[in-house]
């Protein structure tokens, strides 16, 4: 039987990531497209001590009932203590991403034009095409460039529902935008009357602590933190922190849908977070980790030739960015070498939003997918594509 499907999203928008999956032929320990935290940095011991305490310590009628779709009140107390915030301005998620899909449905209406950093990370772009609302591209440059090319917008009469940045450690080019641009970014915020949308996923990679002041305005901003890089991505927790009216929407609209996080997982997530020195110490160690695996890869790749590749070096994070001459080269061609050495990447391409073949020139490479050893060996094969294509020394 044929099942008549909705027509909604489309399958060109449900089609939208990154590309052409890696062949099954390529070792996933050698690959360099992921995106997933290093298993190394992730704290097993510590959240199998949480299971156990939560599973002793807490009653079975909290963590195995129904709770509140806002969030469990244990944690929730917690993270408004860390991020400086009223309870009320917190809504659990299940991550980042589904943060932004929560946000996107409380505040967009079909048709309602959002700002979107470019390039931008492929699944917020699907969702936020998802939501109705037309992406008007703000490309990366600099801080002082971005106001400028923003206000220039605003001024002609185009008026945002909302903006959806990464303003730390920004996925893929790794850059981290001043605290100047930020407050900036937020009085514009105010005085033009859109929401900034800060996706805060790899903010404690790059050493801002939840209780930081992130520069953006409350009134404002809504501020997407999540777990999956500190604790795991296994674990699908994070938090929505924003005005209380997008919140009371939220956890209305939620409340039809998934209704909330596993209240196992938030116990244990609170436990974890109540032991700040300890909390703060898997952080540190996971910021170590990935800085470690990020001077590997920079090293590997400093006998590229500088002429004909540009490498943005990152703050902390998961991945480099590469844009390399066109003119010598097609990136999908050399995807395609490096695929028949045996690694693989991500083609820029995957990082438009409007996915019309912006950042062809350009590839984002993962550091954290596999091992150390895998890292080494995927690195070697990608420097020997590039010097096939006369863009690096040969490894």
């Amino acid at each position: 039987m044929r099942h008549q499907l909705s027509r909604y999203p489309s399958d060109s928008v449900l089609a939208r990531g990154f590309g052409c999956p890696t062949p099954e032929s390529i070792d996933p320990d050698l690959s360099l497209a992921g995106g997933l935290p290093a298993s190394e940095a992730l704290p097993a011991e510590v959240l199998k001590e949480a299971f156990e305490s939560t599973m002793q310590n807490v009653d079975r009628a909290f963590w195995l009932q129904y709770s509140d779709s806002r969030g469990v009140s244990r944690l929730r107390r917690i993270l408004a203590q860390r991020l400086e915030r009223e309870v009320g301005s917190l809504v659990v998620t299940n991550g980042a991403l589904h943060g932004l899909s929560l946000t996107l449905q409380a505040l967009v209406n079909p048709d309602d034009t959002g700002f979107v950093e470019s390039p931008c990370y492929p699944y917020s772009a699907r969702a936020i095409e998802i939501s109705g609302a037309e992406m008007i591209p703000i490309p990366i440059a600099d801080s002082e460039t971005d106001l400028n090319y923003i206000e220039r917008l605003l001024a002609s009469g185009v008026r945002p529902k909302f903006f959806y940045c990464v303003p730390i450690i920004q996925n893929p080019s790794g850059r981290t935008q001043e605290i100047s641009y930020r407050r900036a970014l937020s009085s514009l915020a105010r005085k033009y009357g859109f929401v900034v949308i800060a996706d805060m996923a790899y903010a404690e990679l790059g050493g801002t602590k939840m209780s930081q002041d992130t520069g953006f305005s409350p009134d404002v901003t809504v501020e997407l933190w999540t777990f999956s890089k500190t604790l795991g991505p296994g674990l699908r927790t994070g938090v929505i922190a924003g005005p209380e009216a997008i919140v009371e929407r939220v956890a209305a609209i939620r409340s039809s849908q998934d209704q909330h996080t596993g209240v196992l997982t938030q116990h244990v997530v609170a436990t974890v977070l109540e032991d700040k020195a300890g909390y703060e110490s898997i952080v540190c160690n996971s910021r170590a980790v990935h800085r470690s695996r990020l001077d590997v890869a920079l090293e590997a790749l400093a006998s590229v030739h500088h002429q004909d590749v540009s490498i943005s070096p990152p703050e902390g994070g998961l991945f480099v960015w590469l844009r390399v001459n066109a003119d010598k080269c097609d990136v999908g061609e050399l995807q395609a070498r490096a695929r028949s050495l045996g690694t693989d990447f991500v083609v820029g391409t995957s990082f438009d939003p409007l996915a019309r073949g912006a950042y062809g020139d350009c590839l984002r490479i993962g550091v954290a997918n596999g091992s150390q050893h895998g890292l080494q060996q995927g690195l070697r094969r990608l420097r020997q594509a590039l010097a096939d294509f006369d863009l690096a020394e040969a490894p």
